[in-house]
């Protein structure tokens, strides 16, 4: 029970640490106060000098080719513009380089950077070399009765200068062609509106403040997000680590107070450092928008940032949770500031979805924490925002940070973790290889981590070359061998980390029942989140469904046999028993089950993959074998090749639509038969298999 008298004494001796250093305070409120107005008067004037400066630059021009003169006393007409006499002896060759191919990755032939041509590489030297900005290239050709000129502009888009230059040239041009174009349909007695029946010309309806609001909502969520990192960062640490550092944790663990209490107090102080700090800022930044400091060509209203502030309680309280979470694990504050730097990163890529065009807040993307927020204070400012997706990402937001503030509340319960006892990571190098008779946290972590880069490379280096051997090595080398070689390493018992034991009958008619159901219900799943065509025809060519050079027995072997036995080693297996080592069930199953969904790297697929998990996961924990969730996984990804390979037969014999999206009835049905398989494992009469941590294993294979 939490005595809220205690958070908040907790909280008030926390705040006020903070309050009593006065650096802090200078950083987290003063300086905001003095950068931003500073920022935006130097930043714009030293913008607005920089442009002036490239609109005064005289841009520098050389012609080349042919017939160059009257182009020439055109060019020698313009203030901006210098023509820059070349040396002779330069070579002007410009013909057309031969492209060639080189195989690429996954098989594709790719276009190699096409060779240039002498007269290329000319023009790129001389530009780098800061004697001409750009050259153009005349050429000319004779069709029927006229000569007709062919220019091309040659210029270093890299290069601010040279990119002005070409802007300047295609405007003079443009204007060139058309006075040519007039003087000929002159001569033929043709008015230039005869050539232009269509007119055409495009613009934007948007009003100003929704344009506006459009830009600042692809920088201002970003923005958002960094300040609550860096707000929340150096507090938790402090609270956290620095307390352990210094020796002052213990003392308050020598107070009448329990862990959820000294917990809450804590995690409510570095929350309300973080959004002072975050408030601070936008505060500072909506005084300079305005009162129109630095000529800042925007306006935006106050409940702008109010409504975009109040957007960002729910993600700050999901991060600063985190960073506490992170940080208890640390020792010390340099200990803490490695852990967390990598977390940062993930706290803050999500942000820069919002600079992504198209994507937009709906019911997947409202699940994803940091990600959410960003299109929500992103389509909040444009007015395009329906109550309902905002209240998904409320409740999203505060369901994660339920989750993490769940985990800390046993890390606090932990005096082991408080007071510096426990092991890290990185123990596990340095580990006896006698010591450790069962997989733990660390060993689970560490293998899942590498199946996520092996399977990451070796699809970009084998996938493409032969699927045999892209499965052999990751399944059999990484999935399967890599367990293997942890667990004869360290002198586990084999059968009990793997549950190689057999299953009971009733166990097995209900893997039957679910392996052959399941996929019904998942295609009904997929539904939510659907895979672009691009992204499942390029899916079923990598895995060779559609191939005819593979035999359908070669598929159901690669695709549905190998799969289901390598991946449910890993993850049923070591995985899972490691983290039931220190986990409840409930809690082992989840994230063994949302370690599998991932591990297949596709966020279309992520709810059914997650749903499968789960089942293939409680039947392995339940039954305490792993050939029932192989029976299941096996059936299931045999089905899937199967409605690929032959989906032409199927749709035909069954009636079903192009997209293979059979009828509620069935689906329901299927469910049913689920449920059904669900419920004969639970009653099956297996005991689950259990690891304690407090008993070393035989080792025994």
């Amino acid at each position: 029970m939490i005595r809220w008298a205690h958070v908040k004494t907790i909280f008030h001796k926390e705040f006020l640490d903070t309050v009593r250093d006065k650096k802090t305070l200078l950083m987290n409120l003063g300086l905001p106060i003095v950068v931003w107005p500073v920022l935006a008067v130097f930043l714009t004037e030293f913008a607005a000098s920089q442009m002036a400066r490239q609109q005064e630059r005289v841009s520098r021009i050389a012609l080349v080719g042919d017939n160059v003169e009257p182009l020439a006393a055109a060019v020698a007409k313009q203030t901006q513009i210098n023509l820059v006499h070349l040396a002779k002896g330069l070579t002007w060759d410009f013909s057309e380089p031969v492209e060639h191919s080189v195989p690429g990755k996954r098989g594709q032939r790719r276009a190699e950077e096409a060779p240039k041509s002498p007269g290329h590489r000319q023009v790129e030297t001389l530009i780098q070399d800061d004697m001409i900005d750009l050259v153009i290239v005349c050429e000319t050709e004779h069709a029927g009765p006229y000569t007709n000129k062919r220019l091309r502009i040659l210029a270093d888009y890299t290069i601010p200068h040279s990119a002005a230059a070409a802007g300047r040239a295609e405007e003079l041009l443009e204007r060139l062609a058309q006075d040519a174009l007039a003087v000929r349909l002159e001569a033929l007695g043709l008015a230039q509106a005869q050539l232009e029946p269509w007119g055409v010309t495009s613009e934007d309806v948007a009003p100003m403040q929704k344009t506006v609001a459009t830009v600042a909502g692809r920088v201002l969520p970003l923005l958002l997000i960094v300040l609550i990192v860096l707000g929340g960062f150096y507090p938790a640490i402090i609270m956290t680590a620095g307390e352990k550092e210094h020796g002052t944790l213990p003392t308050l663990l020598c107070a009448p107070i329990n862990h959820l209490e000294l917990m809450f107090g804590k995690y409510l102080a570095i929350l309300v450092q973080a959004l002072t700090g975050v408030f601070t800022n936008l505060i500072s930044i909506m005084a300079v928008v305005q009162l129109g400091l630095g000529d800042l060509p925007i306006a935006a209203s106050p409940m702008i940032f109010l409504g975009a502030f109040i957007a960002l309680i729910p993600v700050a309280m999901l991060y600063t949770a985190l960073f506490m979470t992170v940080a208890i694990f640390a020792n010390s504050f340099r200990e803490a500031q490695n852990l967390l730097s990598p977390f940062t990163f993930v706290a803050i890529i999500p942000a820069y979805a919002a600079l992504l065009p198209g994507i937009k807040l709906n019911a997947l993307t409202a699940l994803a924490p940091g990600l959410n927020i960003t299109l929500l204070i992103k389509q909040m400012m444009v007015q395009d925002l329906t109550p309902m997706l905002a209240i998904m990402t409320l409740v999203s937001n505060l369901f994660w940070t339920v989750v993490v503030l769940t985990f800390a509340a046993r890390l606090f319960a932990s005096e082991q973790v408080l007071l510096a006892g426990r092991k890290g990571i990185a123990d596990v190098l340095t580990v006896n290889r006698n010591a450790l008779p069962h997989p733990d946290q660390r060993i689970a972590l560490i293998y899942f981590c590498c199946i996520l880069v092996s399977t990451v490379y070796l699809s970009g280096v084998l996938a493409s070359i032969d699927l045999a051997l892209y499965m052999l090595v990751a399944q059999l080398g990484v999935y399967f061998c890599g367990g293997f070689a942890i667990v004869r390493y360290f002198k586990m018992s084999a059968k009990r980390v793997f549950r190689l034991r057999a299953p009971r009958p009733l166990a097995m008619i209900g893997a039957v029942l679910i392996g052959c159901s399941l996929f019904l219900p998942n295609l009904w799943i997929a539904q939510l989140t659907p895979m672009p065509a691009a992204f499942e025809k390029a899916l079923t060519e990598a895995l060779r469904l559609t191939d005819t050079t593979y035999p359908i027995w070669a598929l159901l072997l690669l695709v549905a046999f190998l799969p289901a036995l390598c991946e449910e080693f890993a993850f049923r297996g070591l995985i899972l028993s490691g983290l039931r080592a220190d986990m409840k069930p409930v809690t082992a199953i989840l994230l063994t089950a949302f370690g599998f969904a991932l591990a297949h790297f596709s966020s279309f697929r992520m709810l059914p993959l997650f749903i499968t998990g789960l089942i293939l996961t409680y039947a392995a924990w339940r039954t305490g074998s792993i050939w029932v969730g192989f029976t299941i996984h096996l059936l299931n990804n045999g089905i899937a090749v199967l409605l690929v390979r032959h989906g032409e037969v199927i749709q035909e014999t069954f009636g079903l639509s192009e997209d293979f999206q059979p009828p509620l009835p069935w689906i329901l049905a299927a469910t049913g038969v689920c449920v059904l398989g669900i419920f004969l494992i639970s009653i099956s009469g297996a005991e689950p298999e259990e690891i304690d941590c407090t008993k070393p294993l035989a080792y025994t294979t």
